[in-house]
């Protein structure tokens, strides 16, 4: 929906954000996170280097207790069909 009526999703957005919401700045975060959510793959498709690049964020603002294997707790079986 958002990605059709970007507009809209962001007015959606601000009627729960509060009044210290910028509007600007909340579709720059939709057009962003739109951007990254699609691939010449399809819509949702990752990689290991993405897994990898939030792991080592994760890790850097100590969200992760340490090391993982991102290929253990991710797959792209399902986007494969």
């Amino acid at each position: 929906y958002a990605q059709e009526n970007p507009d809209e999703a962001v007015q959606i957005v601000l009627k729960y954000a509060g009044e210290d919401a910028d509007a600007a700045h909340m579709r720059f975060m939709l057009d962003t996170e739109l951007a990254d959510a699609q691939s010449p793959d399809g819509i949702g498709w990752q990689t290991e280097a993405q897994w990898q690049a939030l792991a080592d964020m994760l890790q850097t603002y100590e969200s992760l207790p340490g090391d993982v294997d991102v290929t253990a707790v991710f797959t792209t079986q399902f986007l494969d069909r």
